[in-house]
Parts: structure tokens; sequence; C-alpha cells
């Protein structure tokens, strides 16, 4: 099994439905620096159950939704009726012809693309000239980017790029040294549990990574690294028992360059 195969079964190993919830309010944000489509067309990249393509078909866009997990899209579809369009396909190889969209979007997806620069390109390839790409991505110094260092303490070295990486805005923006104008602006999500316990079954419930990761470990070392997960929660909770975290991310928006003496965008 490839790398983009193994990425493909990951997202299927846990109710990811669970974590789309909580991303909602970022996907609102994301979607509301687009603004009013007008039949515009827009890509939302590594989709997961659509929920920005949700909100950019409320704006007035034309969207395609397109995620690497076949499971993804079975549940986006469900969602979203035939208002979107959905296929399976890799942030690396976007199945749209050359300058062919207005926008790409990602939230908290396009960060976990397996090839960064790959990805970039096929990017590049199928924005219009001032053209938009907005994407999320946790900041490398947050809860997101702790919670991962808990988990990876009890895996195997990582093979392949940081989805965290994308969260230091100065990689961000060397990464996208193709593209004009870029923006990197730092909020924050509610990430709320009742209980470092709930937090726990929350994870192994509906994390794909964790479940991943729990599946690669099996037996003790499972039941270890779920343990690790549920202390670290234990020092973030406060008197009452309750997890309340601002689980701070980044939205990243940058331009596909014009062609040098190149008028406006029609």
């Amino acid at each position: 099994m490839d790398q983009l195969e193994t990425a493909a079964a990951v997202w299927a190993m846990a109710d990811y439905r669970r974590v789309a919830e909580r991303l909602m309010p970022a996907a609102e944000r994301l979607a509301a620096t687009l603004g009013v489509g007008r039949g515009r067309q827009a890509i939302d990249v590594a989709a997961g159950t659509g929920n920005v393509a949700v909100c950019l078909q409320e704006q007035g866009w034309s969207v395609y939704a397109t995620d690497v997990s076949a499971r993804m899209v079975e549940l986006g579809r469900a969602r979203t009726g035939s208002a979107v369009r959905w296929d399976v396909a890799a942030a690396e190889a976007l199945p749209s012809p050359d300058e062919s969209v207005n926008a790409v979007v990602s939230n908290f997806g396009l960060i976990f693309a397996v090839g960064v620069d790959e990805a970039l390109q096929e990017i590049q390839r199928v924005l219009r000239p001032g053209g938009t790409l907005a994407f999320t991505a946790w900041t490398a110094d947050g809860y997101m980017a702790a919670m991962t260092e808990v988990m990876l303490a009890h895996l195997p070295t990582a093979v392949g790029p940081s989805p965290i990486a994308w969260g230091d805005p100065a990689i961000a923006t060397v990464r996208l040294h193709r593209f004009a104008d870029v923006s990197v602006r730092r909020w924050s999500l509610p990430w709320h549990f009742d209980s470092p316990a709930a937090g726990r079954l929350f994870y192994e419930q509906g994390s794909p990574a964790h479940a991943a990761a729990m599946a690669a470990l099996e037996g003790p070392q499972a039941t270890a690294m779920m343990d690790s997960v549920e202390r670290h929660l234990q020092t973030l909770a406060d008197a009452d028992g309750q997890v309340r975290i601002d689980a701070e991310y980044l939205l990243i928006t940058a331009v596909a360059a014009r062609p040098e003496g190149s008028g406006d965008e029609g």
C-alpha cells in the first residue's frame, strides 16, 4: 500500500463527522474570506464531509469537492446531494483542467497532503491567474501540536511531512513562494470536553489519526498511548474537571500569480 492509499484508509478509521462538526466555525470563516460566488467556481480539496463546500454553495459558488478517502466522499455526497459535485481524488492529482477555477479551499485538509510540492503545483495549475488559495492549518505552537506530540511519542519515527509544519507562518510563506499576496491570520476554535475521559473517548471514536495509531500499536501499547492522551487532557482541566481549550489555527490565503503584463481578471 503506497502513501496515498494509506492516507485514504486512515480517514475511514473513525467517525470523522464528530470532528467535522467542531471544525464548522473555521469553515464558515474560511468561506467568508471568498465572499459571494455569483456562479464562480471553487474546488474544496481534502474536503472531508464538505463543511467548506456547503458554506460556499450557500454563498453562490459552483463547488467541486474532492477527497482522497472514498468514505469521506460518500458522506459528503449524502450531505450535499447534487448541490455539490464530488470525486475521490488526492490533492496531488486534481481532476480539473488548467486554469479552470477561481478558488481552491481546504479546511484542515491540505495540510495532510503527502506530497506538499505536488499538491501546491496542482493547485497552482487549476487556479485561474488572480484566483485565490485559502486554507486553514493548526498552529505549530498550539493545542493540536501538543496533542500530536503526545501521540507521536508512542509511535515509530513518522515518514513524510508533518501537517503541523503548515502552522509555522515562516514555513507556510516559504512553501507558497510561487504565489502572490500571502496572508497569514491567527484564529481559534473552542475545543471543549466535559472531562478528560470524555476527551479521550472523542479521540478514540472520532479522530482518524488516533484510531490509526491505536490500530498500528494494538493491545497494551495502544492503551498506553490513550492513557497519555487522557493525562495530557487532565493537565488542561479546570477546577470543575472540564477541559476548555481555544485551539489556535492559521487562516492562510494566497493569490495565483498573473502572467507578467496581464490585466485584471474578467
